[in-house]
């Protein structure tokens, strides 16, 4: 019996979210500073705020930041990044949008029930690749967090709120909390052990001691967070667009599946080398920039052009420029890239950086299509039917 009470108070720990994932102010004046920016026209201040409060457990932050990665009108459009916000969302326990009875407030419960249909709609058209991709970043938001956001997070894994079930990571998380000092996650990890085999334990507890907590939500270099081999090497940019690069200037040879591993850090230190730089196998921002800069320019590498445009467009690494983010999606569309010519679509669609263009965007999205871009068949039919086109 005390088994299955304790079983019953870790389903409640399975739906939690980030109630106190990573100290600060209160959140929800964050919130309304988003708004006001985001009225006024300042988008990338509006984001900074809702990313702020989003990761201290704001659901209104995370569904908004959701809505404007989904729907690409003021940013890029990035459904990786968009389900990750719907996800933390989705189970958020509310813990910050209490009324003074300490219940959730309408407008916050009505804010996480639209994250997780919203989340749902968007993962029936997400590939299993990006699906996977979103959930590590929902992951390492909560490993970021204070120490008892890791005792949420085996919860997460136990009951597959968020993240598939899964009861080695349950137990992997329960013995880093307990390690880092919460005691509920000593009993929860004792409890699990009874029902894994030795094996299970044994890796669990092996992968607990090689974990890292990352220096932010959003950075993730090798050898400071997350698990080994895996995360983000640069805040902002795809590893494989990275690997990419590296093979164009010759240097990596390995596939472009975004797992950094041996091969890649070496290749990155033969970069580094180039650069007469420290060889760490890791990347700086600027390293970075650096890298697929000349993996465009040097090598005209249209994968790399459009990840420089990319940069471009959203201010990563280098300042907003939506006139250089045009530029590089053109040099990359020129050699029939589909996603510089999405990428172009986007920008005529929502006039970001040039004047709106309904006969550019359905043609680029239309070459996109053609291409084989996994995201222009939607947004040239949702197009099609907003101008009343047949």
């Amino acid at each position: 019996m005390q088994q299955r009470n304790w079983a019953a108070r870790l389903a409640v720990v399975g739906t939690l979210a980030l109630a106190s994932m990573v100290a600060g102010p209160p959140v929800r004046a964050d919130y309304y500073d988003g708004l006001r920016a985001f009225d006024g026209g300042n988008i990338q201040g509006a984001i900074a705020e809702w990313r702020s409060a989003g990761v201290r457990g704001d659901v209104l932050s995370q569904k908004r930041l959701g809505d404007v990665y989904a729907q690409g009108r003021v940013v890029l459009q990035d459904f990786v990044e968009a389900h990750m916000w719907y996800n933390l969302a989705a189970v958020n326990l509310l813990q910050n949008s209490l009324d003074e009875r300490g219940r959730p407030v309408p407008e916050a419960r009505k804010a996480r029930d639209d994250a997780r249909d919203a989340r749902n709609r968007l993962q029936s058209i997400m590939t299993a690749d990006d699906i996977d991709r979103a959930r590590r970043k929902f992951v390492r938001v909560y490993e970021a967090g204070e120490p008892e956001s890791q005792y949420i997070l085996g919860g997460l894994y136990q009951r597959g709120a968020g993240v598939p079930q899964n009861s080695v990571e349950a137990y992997r998380y329960f013995v880093i909390a307990s390690a880092l000092g919460v005691q509920e996650a000593l009993r929860a990890r004792d409890i699990l052990a009874a029902n894994l085999k030795p094996e299970q334990v044994a890796a669990a507890q092996k992968a607990a001691k090689e974990w890292r907590k990352p220096l932010s939500p959003f950075e993730d270099e090798i050898g400071t967070g997350g698990r080994p081999g895996g995360g983000q090497l640069v805040a902002g940019i795809d590893n494989r667009s990275l690997q990419h690069a590296l093979r164009a200037l010759g240097l990596y040879g390995g596939a472009i599946d975004g797992e950094i591993g041996p091969g890649s850090r070496r290749a990155i230190e033969r970069f580094q080398r180039r650069l007469g730089a420290s060889e760490t196998g890791r990347l700086t921002m600027e390293q970075a920039v650096q890298l697929i800069r000349r993996a465009a320019t040097d090598e005209d590498d249209r994968a790399s052009q459009n990840t420089l445009g990319s940069l471009y467009a959203q201010g990563i690494g280098v300042e907003r420029d939506s006139g250089l983010a045009r530029r590089w999606f053109e040099a990359s569309a020129a050699q029939g890239f589909p996603s510089a010519n999405y990428n172009l679509g986007l920008m005529y669609r929502d006039g970001f950086g040039v004047e709106r263009d309904r006969d550019r965007a359905i043609r680029y999205f239309r070459r996109a299509l053609q291409g084989g871009h996994p995201l222009a068949a939607r947004a040239l039919r949702d197009l099609v039917a907003y101008s009343g086109e047949n």
